[in-house]
């Protein structure tokens, strides 16, 4: 409710662009559902620009048109949420360095290393935004399997 409301007085003043923090952080399921219609609403109907930081990709997937992925204060990617996506790909690592392809992120887990890599390459399967998101650029320095 507090999110509704604080969206019903920032249009009460004709405002024709939101900037929020988080906006759907803590609310259920079918709140979140209803906040992000609410804002695919304004952008198509009342041309309303709205610009969110988010953790929760899933809702990006669901509204955003345009992205920008920021780590540390840096930029690291940003466009159209397509494109964007379309630019990355996710592969085992042994194939990735098999291919000779340029790692950009890593991650590690139980049940084996993935690399995030240039859809380019044209190796492995489709990036979801977690994918590239939890890839740690950090660790793409150090690409010896384990």
């Amino acid at each position: 409710m507090r999110v509704k409301f604080a969206l019903s007085l920032a249009l009460s003043h004709q405002s024709r662009l939101l900037i929020l923090d988080e906006p759907t952080s803590g609310l259920d399921p079918a709140s979140r559902e209803e906040v992000l219609d609410i804002f695919l609403d304004l952008a198509r109907t009342r041309k309303v620009g709205i610009l969110f930081s988010t953790h929760i990709t899933s809702d990006l997937d669901k509204c955003a048109d345009h992205i920008i992925y920021m780590d540390d204060g840096r930029i690291i990617g940003a466009g159209e949420l397509a494109a964007f996506k379309g630019a990355y790909r996710v592969a085992p690592l042994r194939d990735a360095q098999k291919a000779h392809a340029e790692v950009l992120g890593i991650r590690r887990t139980s049940s084996g290393d993935t690399a995030l890599v240039s859809a380019q390459t044209g190796i492995g399967g489709a990036a979801t935004l977690d994918d590239i998101m939890t890839h740690t650029r950090h660790d793409a320095q150090d690409t010896e399997v384990l």
